[in-house]
């Protein structure tokens, strides 16, 4: 399963930059911008669920397919002999980077959407400073939105 969502952070980064001359657009884009990332993160979070159940099954599968193959050579089985048996195949590791890697993508996407959520307190804090400049009375300079 090819894992989807993986987040460009070098995008990312350029996306959520924050200072007085692009103050007006990112003020304005903040909310798509957030929902963007947080339906990502949605998405993400799904593909791991999915990710996990589908290890859950693979371990599930070999798990009765080792214990089968020991028995029948008359081995005394435990189940740390069936685990470590498990572990050893080429399958198990790949199932088991898929698995680390759709975590990494949603905890990548998590981490997006906190930044979002800080980058939209900055925003804020510089609107503040603007309008306190500006002695009480100021409006978005951008138009583009619209």
């Amino acid at each position: 399963m090819a894992l989807k969502y993986d987040p460009d952070m070098t995008k990312f980064a350029d996306e959520i930059q924050v200072n007085e001359i692009n103050l007006d657009e990112c003020a304005l884009n903040q909310a798509s911008l957030l929902s963007y990332y947080l339906s990502q993160k949605v998405l993400a979070e799904r593909q791991l669920n999915l990710v996990k159940l589908k290890f859950d099954r693979f371990y599930a599968e070999r798990y009765a397919q080792v214990e089968a193959e020991l028995e029948v050579k008359e081995k005394r089985v435990t189940d740390k002999a069936i685990e470590s048996k498990i572990k050893l195949g080429d399958d198990y590791l790949q199932e088991y980077v898929n698995l680390v890697e759709a975590q990494r993508i949603r905890d990548q996407l998590q981490a997006c959407c906190t930044a979002l959520v800080d980058r939209k307190k900055i925003i804020q804090q510089l609107l503040d400073a603007r309008l306190v400049q500006a002695g009480g009375s100021v409006a978005l300079n951008s138009r583009k939105s619209f």
